[in-house]
């Protein structure tokens, strides 16, 4: 298979291709179990998990579950999805690019590891694709943030997005873009929202902590499903969240008491410097991996189970 077609039994045209998540950490696993429940049987999803307690966990909850990637394994993997720490990208490609089929996609999640960087690591027309999930993959709910592709669209980025699309929300940004917008796609909704949360439910007598919870989490759901629907009636979301705050924030009275507190101690100014920082720190990774040299490679052996 080739960037351009999409041929081959077996491969990504089929409606089950063959998946190996190579790094089982949290996100590689939320991928797993996402595409688990959208239908991916067992034999055609592998996972690639080095620590034994870890794997042994894996393999309780039902996957099959191998420590090293095996020559096999690679040879009729399809969709080749490298979920390790960024810094261990270049030894895990370097490990795994002789034995994968020219036909195999190649998908990271890592952050900062640019496209150019990736390229330089792979075949030259091994397809490769840059995506950053949500954590929220789990319940096949979550963002999929999908690097647009430079060599144009193709049939096997169709095809890629018609898959990701059984386990979230696909969105297809420029690679610059994409980096960004995962502190609105990811951490906000994983990290900014529940730490309000759990302040707000710390903080309430704690007989009632779920029902504030609760509550809370319902005001989400109607406020999304407000935004859709404004949405849906040509309003952007930024006009929409306007009108509601001219809405219920009443000049003088106790919600415009409030939103006076949170301006007068910088809470929307924080939340632009925290994602300055968040931004940041991801150019400054991006640099430092730029600068480094491949780590040394792990065999390609290993005992599928």
């Amino acid at each position: 298979m080739s960037e351009s077609t999409v041929t081959g039994q077996g491969g990504p045209e089929n409606q089950s291709p063959h998946w190996t998540i190579l790094g089982c950490g949290e996100m590689g696993t939320a991928i797993a179990e996402a595409l688990r429940n959208s239908g991916t049987g067992r034999e055609r999803l592998l996972l690639i998990q080095r620590n034994p307690d870890k794997r042994q966990a894996l393999r309780a909850a039902g996957f099959r579950v191998a420590h090293e990637l095996s020559v096999a394994d690679a040879n009729i993997t399809d969709i080749l999805i490298l979920a390790v720490k960024p810094r261990d990208i270049p030894g895990v490609i370097s490990a795994a690019r002789t034995h994968l089929a020219a036909r195999t996609w190649v998908i990271s999640v890592a952050a900062g590891v640019t496209y150019q960087r990736l390229r330089a690591l792979l075949p030259e027309q091994q397809p490769l694709f840059r995506l950053r999930p949500s954590i929220f993959v789990r319940q096949r709910r979550g963002n999929l943030l999908l690097m647009q592709n430079p060599t144009g669209v193709t049939a096997d980025f169709l095809r890629l997005r018609e898959l990701l699309g059984a386990i979230g929300r696909v969105f297809v940004l420029p690679e610059a873009m994409m980096e960004q917008s995962t502190w609105e796609s990811s951490s906000i909704p994983a990290i900014i929202i529940p730490a309000i949360l759990q302040g707000f439910t710390q903080a309430a007598p704690a007989a009632h902590a779920g029902d504030v919870a609760a509550m809370m989490l319902a005001g989400l759901d109607s406020l999304s499903a407000y935004l859709k629907d404004q949405q849906a009636a040509g309003i952007s979301p930024a006009r929409a969240l306007d009108e509601l705050c001219e809405a219920v924030v009443t000049p003088g009275g106790i919600n415009d008491a409030a939103m006076q507190y949170l301006e007068k101690n910088r809470f929307h100014s924080l939340l632009r410097e925290a994602k300055n920082v968040y931004c940041a720190a991801e150019e400054q990774l991006k640099k430092e991996l730029s600068a480094g040299e491949p780590l040394t490679a792990p065999p390609l052996t290993g005992e599928t189970a």
